[in-house]
C-alpha cells in the first residue's frame, strides 16, 4: 500500500510539472492546459516515424473552430468525416458514411454509416461503444443550435459553419437507426455534399464530451481531441512539435508509418536546415531560392510541384476610414504593382490574380477588367478625397503560407508603391494568432491575406470572405457585404446545373469588382520538398495533409 502510494504521487508530481504522455494521468487528476513534451526533433519516436517541420503549429485542435491549414494538418488525421476526398484530388469517396442517397427534391440526404468503427481512447476516456448516428448528429448539432447543451463548449465560435450561413441551410440532423443519418435541408444547396468532406464537418464522440462533462471537464475535449482516423494524439509541446501515433484500430488497414512527428520551426532556414540534415522528411515552407538550391541535389530530395487552388490578396476593411470610400480603395488598387510582385516576391511561380479564384475553377470570369496600375492617377484620387500626403497602416502576414512565402517583402514593395502615390505606409505586426483574432474582430485598415480553397468548388472561396454572413463570421476580412453578390451566390448554390452555377459566379465576380473590397495578387504554386525515402505522398491541392498511403523506405 505504501509503495503504491509513492509511486501513485511521483506519477502526480510528473503530469503536474507539464510531461504528457498518453498514460501518464489518471482520470481525476488535473492535466496542464497545455499537452507538454520536450522537443524530439533530435530523438523520433521509433525508425518509422515521419518528421514533419512546418513553420506555424496548430491553433487548436478542434477542426469546427479552426480556419486555418496547420491545424488542419495535424486534425485531418485525427479525426474523420462522413466523405473524404479522394488523395491529391477532388474526388468524393466514402468515408464514415459507406453510402448515401438524396431525395428527388434535393432536400434529404441519408447516410448509411459504416459499422464498427472504434474511437480513440486517452488518459481521460475509455469508449464502451462504436461509432453511431448519434455522433454525427451531436456533432452537427452542437454547431447548428445554440440551445445545445454543448453549443458553449466551442464558445459558439465556429467561424467556417457560420460563414457558410448552415444554419440557414441545414435544417435538421437526425439518427434514423444506430447506421442511419438523415440530414434535411431548407433549401436545395449545390456543394453540401463536398461540405461534409471538410475539416469543419469532423466527427467528434458524443460518448467522450458526456463523459467529460460528468468530470466537470469540458474543457479538455479540444486540448485533448478523440476521433476515430488513422492516427491519434500522442504528445503535444505548444509551438515546437507534436506527435501522433498509428490507431490499431483504424478500419482501413495497411498504414505503414507508425507516427507522425510535427516540428514547428518558425526560421525559414531552420526548416531548410533541418530538411537538408535529414533531421526532417517533409517541409513545404520555403522560399523560392531554397527550392531552387534543393532541386540541384535530386540525389536526395524530390520536389513536387502543383498549381495552387489558392489565391492571396489584399484585404481592405471597406467599414474603416478611408476605405469605406470607393474611390480610396480604387485609388489603393491602382497603387499596387502586381505584376512586379510575381517577378520578385514569388519568382516568377505564381499567376497574376484578377479574381478571387483561380483560373481553372467554375465560374472563372476572364473578362473581368483587371486593376491597373497608375501611381499618377491614384496620388490625384487620394488628393481629391482629402487624403494627400495620409499615412496608411497595412497588417503584414507574420509567416510564411503556401499562398504568400515572404510577406514582409511584398510588404516593402508595397510601401514603395504607396510612397510614388503620396502615401505612407505603416507596418503593423504581430504574431499568427494575434493577426487571425485581431483582423477577425475588424482592427485592421489594410491586411495581406490568402486563401487556400477547401473542395474545389467556387462556393469555397466566395462564401467564406465575401458574403454578409461571413461579416458576421469574421472571415470576411474585408467587411464588404453586398445583396446583389449575395443573391447570386444563393442562385449558384440552389442549383446543380454547371451552366446556371457559372454564369452566376461570372455576374458575382462583376459585381465584386465594382465594390473593390480587396485586391487579387497571385496563385501561388505549391511546393513539398520531401527526402527520397518517402514513398506515397501526394500533394493535396485543397491545402491539407494525409499520411495514411506514406511509407519511409531505409
Amino acid at each position: 500500500m505504501i509503495l503504491f502510494f509513492l509511486a501513485f504521487h511521483f506519477i502526480s508530481i510528473i503530469c503536474g510539472g507539464g510531461i504528457f504522455s498518453s498514460s501518464c494521468l489518471a482520470q481525476d487528476a488535473s492535466p496542464p492546459a497545455v499537452v507538454l513534451q520536450n522537443s524530439t526533433l533530435q530523438n523520433p519516436v521509433s525508425k518509422n516515424t515521419l518528421t514533419y517541420c512546418m513553420e506555424v503549429g496548430p491553433q487548436n485542435l478542434n477542426p469546427q473552430k479552426a480556419s486555418d491549414s496547420n491545424t488542419f494538418y495535424v486534425t485531418r488525421s485525427i479525426y474523420s468525416r462522413l466523405l473524404e476526398f479522394k488523395k491529391g484530388e477532388f474526388t468524393l469517396e466514402p468515408s464514415l458514411a459507406e453510402s448515401w442517397t438524396v431525395s428527388a427534391d434535393l432536400l434529404t440526404y441519408t447516410f448509411k454509416l459504416r459499422k464498427n468503427v472504434a474511437f480513440h481512447e486517452n488518459m481521460f476516456f475509455t469508449p464502451k461503444r462504436f461509432f453511431q448516428a448519434t455522433d454525427v448528429v451531436f456533432s452537427f448539432q452542437k454547431m447548428l443550435n445554440p440551445q445545445h447543451p454543448f453549443y458553449s463548449m466551442g464558445k459558439g465560435d465556429y467561424e467556417y459553419f457560420k460563414a457558410l450561413d448552415l444554419k440557414d441551410i441545414l435544417k435538421d440532423v437526425e439518427a434514423v437507426d444506430e447506421q442511419t443519418v438523415r440530414m434535411t435541408l431548407k433549401k436545395a444547396y449545390a456543394p453540401f455534399l463536398s461540405l461534409l468532406a471538410m475539416d469543419f464537418a469532423s466527427i467528434v464522440s458524443e460518448e467522450y464530451a458526456k463523459h467529460l462533462l460528468q468530470l466537470k471537464k469540458t474543457e479538455l475535449f479540444e486540448d485533448y481531441p478523440i476521433g476515430t482516423h488513422a492516427f491519434y494524439l500522442d504528445s503535444y509541446a505548444k509551438d515546437k512539435s507534436l506527435t501522433l501515433k498509428r490507431f490499431q484500430k483504424f478500419w482501413k488497414k495497411n498504414i505503414y508509418l507508425e507516427a507522425v512527428q510535427f516540428e514547428i520551426l518558425a526560421d525559414e532556414k531552420d526548416r531548410k536546415a533541418a530538411l537538408i540534415s535529414g533531421q526532417c522528411h517533409i517541409t513545404g515552407a520555403l522560399n523560392y531560392n531554397s527550392i531552387a538550391e534543393i532541386k540541384k541535389q535530386n540525389n536526395l530530395f524530390l520536389v513536387l510541384e502543383k498549381p495552387g487552388l489558392n489565391t492571396s490578396y489584399l484585404a481592405i476593411n471597406t467599414q474603416k476610414k478611408p476605405f469605406d470610400n470607393i474611390r480610396v480603395r480604387q485609388a489603393v488598387a491602382m497603387t499596387l504593382n502586381r505584376k512586379k510582385y510575381i517577378e520578385q516576391v514569388f519568382s516568377n511561380q505564381a499567376l497574376l490574380a484578377r479574381n478571387l479564384i483561380p483560373p481553372f475553377v467554375l465560374g472563372h470570369n476572364e473578362q473581368v477588367s483587371d486593376y491597373k496600375y497608375d501611381p499618377v492617377q491614384a496620388k490625384k484620387i487620394f488628393k481629391e478625397e482629402g487624403f494627400e500626403d495620409g499615412t496608411l497602416d497595412l497588417w503584414v502576414l507574420p509567416i510564411a503560407r503556401s499562398y504568400l512565402q515572404n510577406a514582409p517583402q511584398l510588404a516593402e514593395l508595397m510601401k514603395e508603391d504607396f510612397f510614388k502615390a503620396g502615401i505612407r505606409l505603416n507596418f503593423i505586426h504581430s504574431d499568427w494568432p494575434q493577426y487571425l483574432s485581431k483582423t477577425k474582430n475588424g482592427e485592421h485598415g489594410l491586411a495581406l491575406f490568402g486563401w487556400v480553397g477547401d473542395n474545389g468548388d467556387p462556393d469555397n472561396f466566395f462564401s467564406p470572405l465575401l458574403t454578409c454572413a461571413a461579416v458576421e463570421s469574421g472571415s470576411n476580412r474585408s467587411r464588404w457585404c453586398s445583396r446583389e453578390f449575395d443573391d447570386l451566390i444563393e442562385k449558384a448554390q440552389s442549383s446543380y446545373s454547371n451552366k446556371v452555377r457559372s454564369d452566376a459566379y461570372r455576374r458575382a465576380q462583376l459585381v465584386v469588382r465594382s465594390g473593390i473590397p480587396h485586391v487579387p495578387l497571385a496563385h501561388a504554386k505549391i511546393f513539398r520538398i520531401l527526402r527520397k525515402n518517402v514513398q506515397g505522398y501526394k500533394i493535396d491541392p485543397l491545402g491539407s495533409e494525409s499520411f495514411e498511403e506514406v511509407k519511409l523506405l531505409k
